[in-house]
């Protein structure tokens, strides 16, 4: 009986190894799938692994800083015994670290807006010289400061590695993501085709870009001085908040202990947030 009882114990231990091992054969692997779609998985147009894809960022590190960041909104929130305002700050706080990825993205192609005028002019000055539009490419890309001269020497090396140069020009379309480019792109293409004024077609494109820079920079001149207003306003509100709670008792118990106290750290939070994400969200000036 005795031996019974021995052999019963260890089959019971081995069965046990086997289902852990098993278990985290199976754990490690899941990871693995999740790890390689958070990292290599086509992204999206739109969304936040698609807008990291393009600004040459991380996600891993994204989402390493999105958690940090809402588990410092949530400790900071109970540590002044406000649960509302620790899911709240936790929530904001992980829409800020998509908003800086969009804003991030919007200042790359705001680069890229600017720069592609003189590309685009000097793309038609060294046509004009060349009759090679490829060279001309390649030119404009010498003397050009990224990201404009990245996507123009991937332009370039897509030509020469077997792309047509139709194919090679739009996905030079896609990834700068600009109607200029595209308009460019798009009367290069049907005038190599038909044989019309190349050099023409570009230097006219280079125009409206010059233009319409012109007319947004004016507006974000005007939207300057607003924003430095907002961004002081922003900055007073949780020193002052903080300095009640470190320095007065009763201004720490009221806001901590009180029904009042707390609906006002929230309304605060929900203001701080909202002026923030507004005077950011200027898809009006970056869209012209």
């Amino acid at each position: 009986m005795t031996e019974i009882k021995l052999a019963a114990l260890l089959a019971a231990l081995a069965v046990g190894v086997i289902f852990l091992y098993l278990n985290r054969a199976g754990l490690y692997r899941r990871l693995e799938e999740y790890k390689r779609k958070l990292i290599y998985s086509e992204a999206r147009k739109g969304s936040v692994w698609h807008m990291l894809d393009r600004t040459g960022r991380s996600r891993a590190g994204f989402a390493a800083v999105s958690t940090m960041t809402a588990v410092a909104g949530l400790v900071i929130g109970l540590a002044i015994n406000n649960p509302v305002a620790a899911v709240m700050m936790a929530s904001f706080g992980v829409l800020a670290c998509r908003k800086q990825v969009d804003l991030s993205l919007r200042a790359r192609q705001r680069l890229i807006d600017e720069q592609a005028e003189t590309a685009l002019q000097m793309i038609a000055s060294l046509y004009e010289t060349t009759g090679d539009l490829v060279r001309a490419v390649e030119g404009a890309a010498s003397c050009t400061a990224s990201p404009m001269r990245d996507e123009l020497m991937r332009t370039v090396v897509e030509y020469r590695a077997g792309k047509s140069l139709a194919d090679a020009l739009e996905g030079l379309a896609v990834r700068t993501d600009n109607r200029d480019v595209e308009v460019f792109v798009k009367g290069v293409v049907v005038s190599e085709r038909y044989g019309t004024d190349t050099a023409g077609v570009v230097t006219d494109v280079a125009g409206v870009i010059r233009d319409r820079i012109v007319l947004r920079e004016e507006l974000i001149n005007e939207m300057r001085g607003q924003k430095l207003t907002v961004n002081v306003f922003l900055l007073l509100l949780p020193v002052v908040a903080a300095a009640m709670i470190l320095f007065s008792q009763d201004a720490r118990h009221t806001i901590t202990s009180t029904i009042l106290g707390r609906a006002l750290i929230c309304f605060m939070i929900l203001v701080e947030f909202g002026s923030w994400y507004l005077t950011r969200n200027q898809g009006v000036v970056e869209d012209l």
